[in-house]
């Protein structure tokens, strides 16, 4: 299995709600075109109060400083069976009118200049042992 991880802020002229909004009741629905090679999408929001906690441990000098603010507003998980569905799902994105579609949608809701992808391959430690 294959993760890509899209680490996204949004918009700045979209409050957090209505950016959160904006993707789970519109641009979410793109996945329902590409489910032929995505086979679990899912989003993180930021959790602002969490992230204050775990900085206190983690980034000190971030908390004190009061820059302990989650980086981006979410992170988006997408997961494909291999590098062949990969590349299907890029010549779909770049090929075709869903792909259009998608990116011109991208547009109204998200930051496109401080878009990060990462692809992945997963490693789970099974805990249950």
């Amino acid at each position: 299995m294959i993760k890509i991880l899209v680490l996204i802020n949004r918009n700045p002229r979209l409050s957090v709600q209505e950016f959160r909004d904006y993707y789970e009741n519109n641009h979410a629905n793109f996945m329902n075109e590409l489910k032929s090679v995505v086979k679990d999408y899912r989003r993180n929001y930021a959790n602002v109060e969490g992230t204050k906690l775990v900085n206190t441990f983690h980034q000190p000098t971030f908390a004190a400083s009061g820059l302990d603010v989650p980086f981006c507003d979410v992170v988006t998980e997408l997961w494909l069976e291999d590098l062949n569905a990969l590349r299907e799902l890029y010549r779909i994105l770049g090929e075709t009118q869903v792909g259009a579609q998608i990116k011109d949608d991208e547009d109204s809701f998200l930051d496109k200049a401080s878009l990060r992808v990462m692809v992945c391959d997963e490693v789970i430690t099974d805990l249950r042992r």
